[in-house]
Parts: structure tokens; sequence; C-alpha cells
């Protein structure tokens, strides 16, 4: 059975307990195990190592260290040290996870959560920039995730496993000078969810779930000449602080100003130079990581890149491999990413769309030949690829820890009343691209019911503005405005399309270029409720043109069919990078189902 995360995090103090108390410090090129015993560090040490990015508890009596040249390496208790990775040249934080690993703050200000298992790391969220200067950060760990503290904002931000893109902690930490470099404040664990922060004001709090302000326990700790050293949790109740006097002090709840234990040694020490010596038990918390698969049906290569989802540009991508034909997993995958498929051979993208953990990728072309989609209907080959649902468990975890990074109504399984309650489909062609629209423009409409079978409600206007309105059902023509005469009228008296008519058009026309998603509620209006509702909405709105069309009819009739607002936009955002608006369109959701793509229409 899974132990509460509180109940976890007491053990952890319970267990640091039995070890010895201390700190590993970092000072001039040598790493020094500071304990009661040996306060100075000089009978355990190790010289040589050079200069340093930063180091951290491995929270197991030893450390994880970031050279200059960027390798990673663990270090056990006797200063045994082995390679792990290179890569982290560019780190402007890091702290212990809790439980094996760390967290680090690399190249563009990304978060990443790091394991002796996987020592490249899973990114977590992007953003993590210290203000204009762009200063070094404070980190700890934090139940779930890492408490950041950044001197620019003055704000304690609380990175989770739920809410990777992190949450506004507590703040007003820092200000006047203390924001403009990092040895103006501080930041360490305090083994039972909270942390000690040392202040823009030098001052020592206590901080808590409960108190997010701190307790205050102490003054003094630097002066404007000196600035700041480091600190670390003791693993029991308190913290090892090195001051701005390059003292080194034991802080515990009976000694608030501390327990002065050495100088001499710690002239060199700051942010990132102090490691808790803690051995944490073996439930210590264990971040899940996720994986996708890729499945390449085709027999040439192709390019998947990973783009982190929750950035505005594609310029350096979180994961990337080159597709061989056949099948590979690819474990300790972030919750969701930007995917762009690509020729190998020159370069060009033919496809591209959010993925989400627990998802297979089914790489195909027109070699392949017709498939089925998830819903059982006929899709036309075409150079792409397609996307499945493997894991619906890891999908909805990874989905919920992504809200604010991709759009929640990307959904595996739509949500109902009650079993009678049918499920609504939105259908969407790309009638082309236009000049003053990046995206180009689409034509949508609603299927409600069976996914095969089930006919769309719609309005037939496509694209011709200050024509009367009109709207069809699955039995034919529902609702027109009474100006819409002769063979307009007519040629709007056809059944509205099934899902697999999207793209190829009711009479096997059309771009070719078109596919459908689920949206995620269902409704237990019936055909001929809807048709009243229809009826009504044409009367109100008797004209088709850019202010009412055939997204906003979709927009309408879903809420009323629902109670709930459309979750995608119908006026597409003008803008040169997707990432601004991706979110917000049909056709760039892990969910979404492609029918037919004519050509490479990215």
């Amino acid at each position: 059975a899974k132990t509460p995360q509180g109940k976890r995090l007491k053990d952890r103090t319970m267990a640091a307990g039995m070890t010895v108390q201390g700190c590993y410090i970092m000072s001039t090129g040598d790493i020094r195990k500071a304990t009661h015993m040996d306060p100075t560090g000089n009978n355990c040490q190790r010289s040589n190592l050079g200069k340093i990015k930063g180091c951290c508890s491995d929270a197991n009596e030893g450390s994880f260290i970031v050279s200059a040249d960027g390798n990673l390496n663990h270090v056990t208790s006797d200063f045994t040290d082995t390679f792990l990775a290179g890569g982290w040249s560019n780190i402007s934080g890091i702290c212990s996870d809790g439980g094996g690993g760390c967290f680090i703050i690399g190249k563009k200000h990304r978060l990443w959560h790091v394991t002796r298992d996987c020592p490249s790391g899973v990114f977590w969220s992007g953003g993590w920039k210290g203000g204009p200067l762009q200063l070094k950060q404070w980190m700890c760990p934090a139940p779930n995730g890492c408490y950041i503290l950044n001197p620019a904002s003055g704000k304690i931000w609380l990175a989770s496993h739920q809410k990777k893109q992190g949450e506004v902690f507590s703040s007003d930490w820092t200000g006047g000078a203390a924001a403009m470099c990092s040895d103006r404040c501080g930041l360490c664990e305090d083994g039972s969810g909270g942390c000690f922060v040392m202040s823009g004001n030098a001052n020592l709090f206590h901080v808590t779930a409960e108190n997010p302000r701190g307790e205050k326990w102490s003054s003094g700790w630097w002066n404007e000449l000196s600035g700041f050293g480091d600190m670390c949790w003791d693993g029991k109740d308190g913290c090892f602080v090195v001051s701005g006097a390059k003292k080194l002090w034991h802080v515990t709840p009976n000694k608030k100003n501390g327990d002065f234990w050495s100088q001499g040694n710690w002239g060199g020490v700051h942010l990132g130079d102090m490691a808790s010596l803690v051995s944490n038990p073996s439930d210590s918390p264990h971040l899940e990581h996720g994986w996708i698969e890729i499945v390449n049906k085709t027999n040439d290569t192709w390019r998947c890149t990973f783009f982190a989802a929750d950035e505005d540009t594609c310029e350096l991508p979180v994961r990337e491999i080159v597709s061989e034909p056949g099948k590979v997993v690819l474990q300790d995958f972030p919750d969701c990413a930007w995917f762009w498929f690509r020729d190998e051979k020159d370069e060009k993208t033919i496809q591209r769309s959010f993925v989400v953990a627990g998802q297979r990728i089914n790489l195909i072309d027109s070699s392949c030949g017709g498939s089925l989609t998830r819903e059982g209907i006929d899709a036309s080959p075409f150079p792409g690829y397609t996307l499945e649902f493997i894991d619906s468990e890891l999908y909805a975890k990874a989905m919920s820890n992504s809200l604010g990074q991709i759009n929640g109504a990307a959904v595996a399984q739509a949500e109902g009343p009650d079993s009678a309650s049918r499920e609504i489909w939105l259908g969407c062609e790309h009638l082309g691209k236009v000049p003053w629209d990046y995206e180009g423009s689409f034509h949508w409409g609603l299927v409600v019911g069976d996914p095969k079978t089930s006919r769309a409600f719609e309005v037939t206007g496509q694209g011709q503005p200050n024509i009367p309105m009109c709207v069809v059902g699955p039995k034919g023509l529902v609702a027109c405005s009474p100006k819409l005469t002769g063979k307009h009228l007519e040629d709007c008296k056809r059944p509205g399309r099934t899902l697999r008519e999207y793209g190829p058009s009711f009479c096997g026309d059309g771009t070719f270029v078109g596919g459908y998603i689920l949206l995620p509620y269902k409704t237990k209006l019936t055909d001929e409720e809807i048709e009243r509702f229809t009826t009504t909405w044409v009367k109100e709105n008797p004209v088709y043109g850019g202010n009412c069309q055939c997204q906003t009819y979709c927009h309408a009739l879903y809420q009323h069919l629902t109670g709930f607002q459309f979750p995608y936009r119908d006026i597409k955002l003008k803008t040169e990078t997707l990432f601004v608006s991706a979110s917000e369109l049909p056709h760039y959701q892990s969910s979404f189902q492609w029918t037919c793509r004519r050509t490479a229409e990215a």
C-alpha cells in the first residue's frame, strides 16, 4: 500500500536521526564532510575536484555534483565518484528530489527531474529564468517535487508532479539589492514538507504549508559587505548555515540563533555548495515517469522531434530520435510534448501536434494502404502519423498533470450524465490557407451519436460570406433563412456529413484534408430537440459571414447540448508561432484523428 506523503516525510526525519548529522561542503575545489565529531571537515575530505556548478544530497549519505565542464557525477559517502551524464554545463539551480534523484534547472531555464537510471533527465517545465540578470535560483525538495526561490521576484514556487509549471507558494522574500543577486537569500528543506528560508533582510524563517509566511527564528546572518554563503537541511529538524562571516552554524528549534561549529575552511562557499548527509528510507517519494510508443509501419526512416509543450518556440528539443521501421518505446518521457514528424532526407515537417504519455504514434505513408481509426472509421493512406491510446490511465494522469500546457478537452473518453447519453464529435475539414490567417480556414460540424453512422448538424456556407444562413442535419435541411431560394436552397437539402466525409465531403469531393475529435461531454438531448434549437438559432442569425459561421454554430450548439463552453477557438490567432494558439485548435490535439491528408499539410 502507498504511504501518505506526510507519513513518508516524518519517516525520513526519524531515519535521518539514526545517521550522523552533518553536511557536505564544497570550497575552493575540495569537498569536505563536516560532522559534529569533525566540524571543520579536515579529517574527511577529497581534494582537487575543481570548480563546480552545484551539488545536492542523493538522500543516501552521498551527493550529486555538477562540474564546471557540465558533467554530472554521483559521489558516495566514501567519496567514490561515478560519471552519470554530460550536458549540464549551464545550470542555474540543483537540489535533491528526496528519493535518490535530483532536480536541475538547465539550459533555456528548463526544470528537469534526474535519476541515476535517467541521468539526462526528464523534462518537467520551462520558464525558470532568474529575472533579467538570469540569477541562479535556490532549490530544495518539496512534497512530490521541489521548492524554487527566485531571488529576482522574491517568490517561492512549488513545482510538483501534478503541477510541473509550478504555483506560487510564498512571496516577498527579497527586494531592493537582494533582488539583484543570488547571495542575499537562501533556501533548504526541513524534512517535513516545509522549508527554511533566508530572507533578503538576513533573517532566517521556518516555512510550512500551514504558515507560508513563516516563523522567524533568527537574524543577522549576513551583511551588505559579505553576502550569504549557503545552507542545507541537518537531516532532522534544523539546518546548517554558512553565514556571511563564512562560519558554519547548526541551527535547531532549541538554538535558533545557531550553534557555532567551525570557520576557516568556508571562504569560497556560495549557493549550491552544500548538501545534506541525510539517508532516507526505501519508501521515500518516487516520482513516476511516462513513456510513449512509436511504431514505424513504413519502409523508411523518419525524424521524430519532441519540443517542450509550454515554450513559445521550437528551438531545442527535449527528445529526438530517428525512427527505423519497427517499434520503439521511449521511456522517461514527459507528460506531454509538441511533436514534429519530419522527413529524414530533407528535414521537411510533414505533421505536428501534441502527444501525451501513454499514447502510441503510428508512422504511416501511402505504402501502408488504408487503415481504420480508433473508432473503426476508414482512413485514406497519407504520409504522417496517427495516435492511439495504449494506457488510458497514464494518459489521463499525464493530461491532468499538464493542464496549462495543453488543452484538457483532448480526452480519451467523454463524460456523461448516464449510459443513455450520446457522444459529441467535432468534424473538421481544412478548406485551405488564406493570407491573413496562418492556420488557414476550417469547416466544422457536430456529430451526435455513433461515430461511424451518425450524421452531422452543420452550417453549409463554407466560406462564402453574406449569404442566407442554412443548417442541415442527419435528415437533411433543418432550417434556413427565408432569403435562401433557387439552386442555393436545393443544394442545402442534403443530409449532414458523416465523420468519414470530413475531408472528402459528403459527395466525394472536398479538400481531402480532414478528420475529427471527440468532445469532452455527452448529451441527453434528442435530434428533435437539436432541430428546435437550430431553428431558433437560424432565425436569430439569418446571414452567414465572418462573425457568424459554421464554427459559431458549433460553439452555440455544444453549449446547448452540454451546458459547458466549447473547448476550442472559432477565430484563429494571427501568429508566426504555433504555440500561442495550438492548444486552442482541435486539429493539433493529441486525441484528433485525421482521416485524410492530401499532401504534407502541417
